[in-house]
Parts: structure tokens; C-alpha cells; sequence
């Protein structure tokens, strides 16, 4: 049984399948719109892991949008390491589907990149 759930939500560990090499997984665009809708003071977004711009474009039409970047070019924003940038993200929020295997440390990064009272999502 609790492996079932975990196949359900798609641990890595857990899969049925082979996972995609990058470990990407593109988020429907409703997610973005929705998350404006609950949380509509985001601005200045920058989708760091941004793949083909899923999320990213949504941000964009908004006028939320300040960049987009992947470790991958997938044809949308541009290329850079999220993890690697030790510059601070100043007034501005950080939303993103990161990798899963790598989703704490994307977490972590963007926590310390954004100010005090911006958002991570």
C-alpha cells in the first residue's frame, strides 16, 4: 500500500518508470495562474528553473516576469546554474518547479538569495 502512494506522487525512488534524464517535468501553466490568483502581490518574479517556459510565460502575460533561467536551454529564458549564482535576488520572488532530486537545494538557494518578506514559491 505505501508503495502505491508513493508511485501515485511520483518519488524518485518509487516510480513504476524510468525517469526523464534531466529529471524534468513540465508544470500546467494553471499552476501559475492560480498561484497569482492566492498570491497576487508576486512580483518580479524569476523562474529559475524555467524549462520551456511553462510557468515562466504565464508570469510573463501577468507583467510578474523579471527572468527566467535553466541549467538546461530548452528554448525558452537563458542558460545558468541556479545553485552555482551566489549573488542575492534583490526585491524580487523566486518561483519554480525545480528538479525534484534537487528540490531542497533549490529551496535553500532561493531562500538565501531573496529579501526579507519576498516570497519563494
Amino acid at each position: 500500500m505505501k508503495e502505491n502512494t508513493f508511485i501515485n506522487i511520483g518519488a524518485s525512488n518509487h516510480s513504476k518508470y524510468e525517469r526523464q534524464s534531466e529529471d524534468y517535468y513540465a508544470t500546467d501553466p494553471l499552476a501559475a495562474k492560480l498561484l497569482l490568483e492566492v498570491e497576487p502581490q508576486l512580483n518580479n518574479i524569476w523562474e529559475c528553473a524555467c524549462g520551456e517556459g511553462h510557468l515562466a510565460k504565464v508570469f510573463d502575460s501577468y507583467g510578474k516576469l523579471d527572468k527566467a533561467t535553466d541549467l538546461i536551454n530548452r528554448g525558452y529564458g537563458s542558460v545558468e546554474d541556479f545553485l552555482l549564482n551566489n549573488e542575492p535576488y534583490k526585491n524580487g520572488d523566486i518561483v519554480t518547479n525545480p528538479p525534484y532530486i534537487k528540490a531542497v537545494e533549490f529551496v535553500k538557494q532561493a531562500l538565501n538569495k531573496v529579501d526579507e518578506g519576498r516570497y519563494v514559491c
